[in-house]
């Protein structure tokens, strides 16, 4: 083979691999109107603010300064977008891309505006605390079979957890105790309704 031929090839691999790589980490996934951060990994330009942030299209916007390692992007719309970042490294210029997918949350496709609901059809105005057993299960006053519904419980630390179904169960010694407050999401082909419920510390222990 060609010696020549070789070093060719040699330098062209060198010349790609000296090329500035860059890596863009962040989510896969933004819903709209959420806000995530994305950062350059695997390369550094040569100052503070010297990097070059730019989104492709219109389902996404840059909120702040685009110069920056990291970026703060917000999702618009739904669909997929691409986020671009370039810059020069003491290797070279390099530029990467992402593409992500902007979602609309269930709660936004069936209420646009939550908070117009002079026609909306939930019936549901309360849930209550029942105990069986070793459970406590969550009822609310009406329930329609098409609805869908969502439980965040939310324990004195600030953790939560969210549980799906029209009446979701319990179990008292292990999770009832330290919650302090319930809030129940109902979603129907035209609205969103939102019930909220405190409670103070000893109301599990003392249910019936």
């Amino acid at each position: 083979m060609n010696i020549r031929f070789i070093l060719m090839i040699l330098l062209c691999a060198i010349f790609l691999q000296t090329r500035a790589q860059c890596f863009i980490q962040g989510k896969e996934t933004l819903q709209t109107n959420e806000t995530s951060t994305y950062t350059l990994t695997n390369n550094t330009a040569q100052c503070e603010e010297c990097h070059q942030w730019t989104v492709i299209d219109k389902n996404a916007a840059i909120e702040g300064n685009n110069r920056l390692k990291d970026a703060k992007i917000k999702g618009i719309s739904g669909g997929k977008t691409t986020i671009a970042l370039s810059g020069i490294s003491e290797k070279g210029p390099f530029q990467c891309s992402k593409t992500i997918d902007i979602v609309t949350p269930i709660a936004q496709i069936l209420n646009p505006n939550p908070s117009d609901n002079t026609n909306c059809d939930i019936k549901t105005s309360v849930f209550t605390e029942k105990k069986q057993g070793s459970k406590i299960i969550f009822v609310p006053d009406a329930i329609a079979e098409k609805n869908i519904y969502s439980w965040t419980l939310t324990s004195g630390d600030g953790s939560q957890t969210t549980l799906y179904g029209k009446t979701p169960e319990l179990d008292i010694e292990q999770q009832i105790p330290a919650i302090t407050q319930i809030q129940l999401k109902i979603q129907s082909g035209s609205c969103l309704k939102t019930i909220t419920k405190s409670y103070i510390p000893g109301f599990w222990m003392g249910l019936q």
